[in-house]
């Protein structure tokens, strides 16, 4: 692959105050100014993401991916906290991607002054994108056709360690065995025939790339 997402995520966390559940009127519920907070993230942020598209990658992606918070059925809770994972496209900006999570939580701020919430950033990376006529590139395909494999340039949905050589403007491809079908699900495995394939791969490109 010669082009991948970049990464963002994100912690939001609401606050509130405590009371007895018998009573909520006497509390603020952190859980309940979470939810208005990630609906307005989907609905002004992902709603707009289904419109962006790149040619070599699918769309553009958030996902809300943990949430957690209060400590008793009985007790209106006083926090809440929630993650967020933005995907951008290589032709995003990952900075601008953050500055319009934080625009979202800004403008639910000036709506309701009594609404109490943080947002940070976790960690970000850049998306990688390598041209198709870069020598490494060139080089991969030639030893992809030496192991009778597809040498055409595609991209790749999800993120990898790549970004943190592409940030510092390292020509970078991704090549491994595996489907990302079934990264982080139960039946996560490898191939072996893949394995072994994936292992004459990095032998024979870097034998050529030192040549």
């Amino acid at each position: 692959a010669v082009a991948e997402k970049g990464i963002v995520w994100m912690r939001v966390i609401t606050h509130g105050r405590a009371a007895h559940g018998s009573t909520p009127w006497e509390g603020a519920n952190a859980i309940s100014a979470m939810l208005r907070v990630l609906q307005a993230v989907e609905g002004r942020v992902g709603g707009r993401l289904r419109s962006l598209s790149h040619p070599l990658v699918p769309p553009p992606s958030l996902n809300i991916g943990t949430i957690r918070g209060g400590v008793a059925t009985n007790i209106v809770p006083d926090w809440c906290e929630a993650t967020i994972d933005r995907r951008t496209l290589p032709n995003e900006n990952v900075q601008a991607a953050v500055e319009e999570l934080e625009g979202v939580v800004s403008d639910l701020r000036a709506e309701d002054p009594q609404l109490q919430v943080d947002l940070e950033v976790i960690q970000c990376g850049p998306p990688i994108e390598t041209s198709p006529d870069a020598p490494l590139v060139r080089a991969a395909q030639d030893v992809a056709r030496a192991l009778g494999l597809t040498p055409e340039p595609v991209g790749y949905e999800q993120s990898s360690d790549g970004r943190f050589f592409a940030e510092r403007g390292v020509p970078t491809i991704l090549f491994g065995p595996g489907d990302p079908e079934v990264a982080h699900a139960a039946d996560e495995s490898v191939d072996l025939d893949e394995l072994m394939t994936a292992a004459k791969f990095y032998a024979l490109l870097g034998q050529k790339a030192l040549a």
